[in-house]
Formats: C-alpha cells, structure tokens, sequence
C-alpha cells in the first residue's frame, strides 16, 4: 500500500476540480517517509505543477500545494536523521550552497525592490535546495540508484504519452504548431526532452553493455524537442554533450574513454555510423526544416536575428536595469519591470505566495537581480558545482551541463514552482557523492 502512494498521487491530480489537491496532499505524506520518498515527491510537485491546464486543469491550490509537499520534505528530515555521515565532498557543496544562499537571503531584505517577494522566493528555493542536497547525500547507493531510476522512467512517460498527444490539439500550444503534450508550454517540453536525451546518450556511451532502451530514448527524445520547436532545448543538449566529451576528461583527470566505455561498444558504434549515413543522406531536404526550427518561425534570415526577436527586449530591459543598479541589482526573483508582476498572496496574512517572471538568459538575470558582487559569488558557486559534478561521473557532469546550458536561454534554476524544480531535483543528485562515496555509471 505505500509504495502505491505515488501512483495514488498521480491519479487524483489527474482528476479536474478540486479532487486535484489531493494528489498533492498524498505526494506530501509520502514524502515524510524518508529521503527517496523525498526527493520522489518533490518530482511528483514538479509533474503536477507543469501538466496541460487543458487536459488536466488544477485547482486553483497549486501554489499551496507545493508549499505542502516541500514541507513535509523538510519534516522528513527532522523525522528521520541520518546516521550515516556525510562525505567531504558532499559537506563542501552543501556548505558552499548554505553560503549563497544566506548572501541571497540578506540580499533580498536589504537591497531588493520588493523585499517580501524575493524573501519568499530566496526561503523557498534554499530551503529546497538544502533538503534537496540532504536527501541525495544521505541515500544508500541502491536508494540513489533506484530514485533516480524512477525519475528516469517519469520523463520516459511523460515523452511517450506526448507524443500520443500529437493527434489531439490539446498536445499543441494554441494557434500554433508546437507540440506541448503533457507539459503546459512547449518550451516546458523541449527542456524535459533534453535532459532525457543527454539521460539516455550518458547510459548509451558510459557503459561498457549499453541498453538497447536506450537507444530507442535518445531518438525518439531528439525527435520530440523537434516537435516542440524549442531551440534552447536542442542548442543546450549539443552544448552540454560538446563540454563533457571535451573538459570532462580534463575536469575528472580521466581519459576519454575510461570516463566513456561505450564509445569502444560495436553496438554504439554502429547506430551511430547508420545515423550519420541517415543524415548525410536527407540533409539537403531537411536543411528547410532545419532552418525553420532554429528561427522557429520568426522572419529571420539567420538563429542571431531569430534570437534578438524572440529574447532581445528581455535583455535590452535586464541591461537598463544593470546600468542603473550594477552593485546591488533590482532584488532576487523580482521581474525587470516589477509593477507589472502578478502576484498572488494568500487571503489570511497577505503574504505572496506565487509571483512568476519570465526572464531569458540566466548570467545576465542574477547580474541584474543581485548586482556584480552577487553575480561573482554565483559564478563561483557554479564553478563548485561542476568541479564536483566531473568528479562523480559522465553522468553528473553530462546532466548538470545540459541544466546549465538550459538557462541560457530559458532563467529556470532558482524557479522552484515551475520547471527549476526538475532543474534542482537533478543539479543536486549530479553534486553531492551518495553516503557510500561511489561515483556514478549509468541510471
């Protein structure tokens, strides 16, 4: 019965009114049950929050929802301490983190625009990265192997079942032909997309004996983020692959090959070569639609001029605000024009409790947010993390490039209530040594 919670969970979420909350409320009991039941839970609060509105409309409690589940996480803690030490690499990041995150925090109360929002959102996104961190850290090696596992098969439904979705027009974004599925925003799916493809490509050529689901995954995961025309998904998946063939040796002190056994496997090897010949073969008709996906439809004669019109008045806003405010930044989480936030409070206390901004190149948003000294204190916390990353493995250093290279395009990391969640979910796992200090494989 409790192993089954989590399906529970999913079903009555899937159900429309306000049945809805209750998936969250079951997702939230399970999470108190230990870690892996944690970090399963909070993935759970990310599906939730992102499915189709048209397909599966919420309550109206999302928000609320959330708050409950990230709750019952931290509960889990308090309920069940670890008797297994944490390692040193671990305990580094973890107090690295601890660090930035209180700098964010007295950032917000003393320099933001709108304190309370950026207290909100600076409380929520360390309390959810430390627990986060907490809980991977403290896992058994079976345990981190078995929690990733299932995140590794929820982004494998989520993909088939999108693709069902092709044939409805619901799956599509209204008005326009860009595959969304069961996500609520095609942008929303190609991310996911990516993180699976470099998921599955990782298992496929850093293991000796590569699945052969996996090489159905990469595929078929490629082909989805075509569908959803998002070009950040499709440039970071190529980014994040380029720097782990090329620094990851360098960053791990292990040569190519040690660090990716596959690419030795006849099996990879041969998929590959036929899927070179392929492309070879049907580029000159896929060149238009090539094109067409990387402008995505905007009049554009090249993916410069695509990007100026898709992002450039975000920027254009960020850097005004930059020159105006470079060693303190506009506050944490606070859109570049804060009069035009919507923000949500709860009816009691008046508190916000959801304020969503859109903001497109992640480096530039934290300059702009937190100023130049708070953008240096970033950089060396991301520099951290992918030092530990490449230590860990292909694996980590593959998936946390992917996530960064993401938020170059699309400001998601420290966007708990949207799709930062699975960004978090995964930078963490990809951070911290398991309780066993064995490094990763494949999931």
């Amino acid at each position: 019965m409790f192993e089954a919670m989590p399906l529970l969970a999913i079903l009555l979420r899937l159900m429309s009114g306000e049945i809805a909350i209750l998936g969250y409320l079951v997702a939230g009991l399970y999470a108190v049950n230990g870690r892996a039941q944690a970090v399963t839970a909070l993935t759970l609060s990310w599906l939730f929050s992102m499915l189709n509105p048209d397909i599966f409309p919420d309550s109206g409690l999302a928000s609320i929802g959330r708050y409950w589940i990230l709750l019952m996480s931290v509960l889990c803690l308090v309920a069940h301490p670890s008797r297994r030490p944490l390692r040193n690499a671990s305990r580094q990041v973890i107090l690295g983190t601890t660090l930035f995150a209180v700098f964010v925090i007295l950032h917000s109360f003393l320099f933001s625009r709108m304190s309370d929002v950026s207290l909100l959102k600076a409380t929520s996104w360390t309390v959810a990265i430390i627990v986060l961190l907490m809980c991977w850290s403290q896992m058994s090696w079976a345990q981190r192997n078995r929690t990733s596992n299932q995140i590794y098969w929820i982004l494998i439904a989520v993909m088939i079942v999108s693709l069902l979705l092709t044939q409805f027009t619901a799956g599509y974004l209204p008005g326009r032909q860009l595959l969304r599925g069961l996500l609520g925003h095609s942008q929303s799916l190609g991310i996911t997309m990516a993180i699976l493809a470099l998921w599955s490509l990782v298992n496929l050529i850093a293991s000796r004996k590569p699945a052969r689901l996996d090489l159905l995954i990469f595929p078929l995961a490629v082909f989805t983020i075509y569908l959803t025309g998002a070009r950040t998904a499709f440039l970071a998946l190529t980014l994040a692959f380029l720097i782990m063939v090329s620094l990851g040796p360098h960053l791990a002190q292990r040569k190519l090959l040690a660090m990716l056994p596959g690419l030795k496997s006849r099996k990879v090897q041969f998929n590959g070569l036929i899927f070179l010949i392929l492309l070879a073969i049907s580029a000159p008709s896929l060149q238009s639609e090539i094109d067409s996906f990387l402008t995505k439809g905007y009049r554009a004669d090249n993916i410069q001029e695509a990007f100026k019109s898709s992002r450039g008045g975000l920027l254009e806003e960020m850097q005004r605000n930059i020159d105006r405010y470079p060693l303190t930044g506009i506050g944490f989480g606070i859109a570049s024009a804060p009069n035009e936030m919507r923000i949500v409070r709860d009816p009691i206390f008046g508190l916000p409790i959801s304020a969503a901004v859109e903001k497109g190149v992640l480096p530039v948003a934290v300059i702009e947010e937190l100023g130049y000294p708070g953008a240096g204190l970033f950089a060396l916390w991301i520099m951290m993390l992918i030092i530990q990353s490449a230590r860990l493995g292909a694996f980590s250093l593959g998936i946390l490039c992917t996530i960064l290279a993401l938020n170059m395009g699309e400001a998601i990391l420290f966007s708990i209530g949207g799709m930062g969640m699975l960004a978090l979910i995964l930078a963490t796992r990809c951070s911290v040594v398991n309780s066993a200090g064995r490094k990763d494989a494949k999931h």
